[in-house]
């Protein structure tokens, strides 16, 4: 994939968060339709975890998604991710009916949504 991509303003967006030294972290989102954005790639280094750069990035990416006019944000990841979930439910996301079928028998995916 050559970036941005399907992240491309003016509907998508890829943000980096930064330390003193470094890219700590990354999350992009991609548009689905008209009124709904997906959430994707949120990484943060493992030595920056723990700090903030995860909720500020996915706090950013809300804030990008409702200036693109989106009226919804839903994202997939994986069951074993409890973190992540924990990141994404402070932030009001909600588990939903899954949006992709599964892709095999390891595929242990949940999917949540927010309401912008």
């Amino acid at each position: 994939m050559q970036l941005p991509g399907a992240y491309a303003p003016p509907r998508g967006r890829l943000l980096l968060g930064l330390t003193e030294t470094r890219v700590a972290g990354m999350v992009a989102l991609q548009p689905v339709d008209a009124l709904t954005g997906e959430v994707k790639r949120l990484y943060v280094r493992p030595t920056a975890r723990r700090q903030g750069v995860g909720r500020g990035l996915v706090v950013a990416l809300i804030e990008a998604a409702r200036q693109a006019g989106y009226a919804m944000l839903r994202l997939e990841t994986l069951e074993a991710m409890h973190e992540a979930q924990a990141l994404y439910r402070s932030l009001g996301f909600r588990e939903i009916e899954r949006f992709r079928p599964p892709t095999g028998d390891d595929d242990r995916t949940i999917s949540m949504a927010l309401a912008l």
